[in-house]
């Protein structure tokens, strides 16, 4: 390809892409009934904003975030309309490989991982997303055990990101139980402080709290209750009011803690407690789960 044509290939698909986002601007605009001049108050000029959604014209990142705001959409939503009412890729991809995982679907998670590796892609982020399947499918069988060297390319990525957003929360709490607990205790630690950046940001709050809860549950299973302890007070700090689901996991391991700290009464009674909520508000799965853990518990203590 000459340098000609891919400078012109490359500014067609800008273009394209470009008025796909205009379009799909005007098509929320007017879905919300807002006119234009409510549209771009305070952020740009009206006609601006007509030839951008015309695709006739570019806008700078500033005003395209203004106009959002103004709509009174997040950019998530944005993103999902502009998707045509899909998720983008990296979103679906982790969508189907948690859904296949929750149900122990091991011969969907293959079929996953056989269409990223035939995606052929160059990329970090693709050699990663087959590390984490791979590391989910070795979690449900014996196969596909990942090695030292892929494991090494994880912390080696991790330890190369100042700042963890969503996708390295996703990637470190989809490959955590590869690792062993001092490796686990060093990575939630990271990730708690390089996740920081984004602690406002709900979603990303959110997967926090849940690596936190994953770190302690896995420690116990390696049975580290001391550096499964120094989580509680962190993970509660991360949780808000409306967190119920992570707080009933938390309670579950606070009990489970307490139990093998040899307060059996307390540690039965809490862990006993967290099943009942599930049963409650109708999540039997669940609660059928945590009742074996908390027999595997009782019954290895005994």
């Amino acid at each position: 390809m000459n340098n000609s044509y891919q400078k012109k290939f490359q500014y067609t698909e800008e273009v394209t892409n470009m008025e796909n986002l205009g379009k799909s601007l005007r098509l929320i605009r007017k879905g919300r009934n807002i006119t234009i001049k409510q549209a771009v108050k305070d952020v740009c000029s009206q006609a601006q904003l007509s030839t951008f959604e015309n695709g006739d014209s570019q806008i700078t990142l500033k005003r395209f975030y203004g106009i959002i705001k103004n709509l009174g959409i997040t950019l998530e939503e944005f993103e999902y309309i502009a998707n045509d009412y899909n998720l983008d890729n990296i979103h679906s991809l982790l969508k189907n490989i948690r859904d296949a995982y929750n149900h122990n679907n091991v011969e969907e998670l293959k079929k996953i991982l056989d269409i990223e590796i035939g995606k052929e892609e160059d990329g970090l982020h693709h050699e990663l997303n087959c590390l984490m399947i791979k590391n989910l499918i070795a979690e449900l069988t014996l196969d596909f055990n990942l090695s030292s060297d892929e494991k090494q390319k994880i912390t080696n990525y991790l330890g190369s990101i100042d700042y963890w957003g969503w996708y390295e929360l996703n990637l470190y709490n989809n490959t955590m139980r590869s690792f062993d607990p001092k490796i686990i205790v060093n990575l939630s630690e990271e990730a708690l402080k390089r996740s920081n950046y984004y602690k406002d940001v709900p979603r990303n709050k959110k997967l926090i709290g849940q690596t936190l809860l994953n770190t302690m549950i896995i420690l116990i299973g390696y049975n580290e209750i001391k550096m499964a302890k120094k989580f509680i007070a962190l993970t509660t700090g991360q949780l808000a009011q409306e967190d119920i689901f992570e707080k009933t996991i938390l309670l579950f391991i606070s009990g489970a803690i307490a139990y093998y700290d040899g307060k059996i009464d307390i540690g039965k009674k809490k862990m006993k407690n967290s099943i009942n909520i599930f049963n409650v508000v109708g999540s039997r799965a669940l609660a059928d789960a945590y009742k074996i853990s908390y027999n595997n518990i009782i019954n290895n203590q005994t």
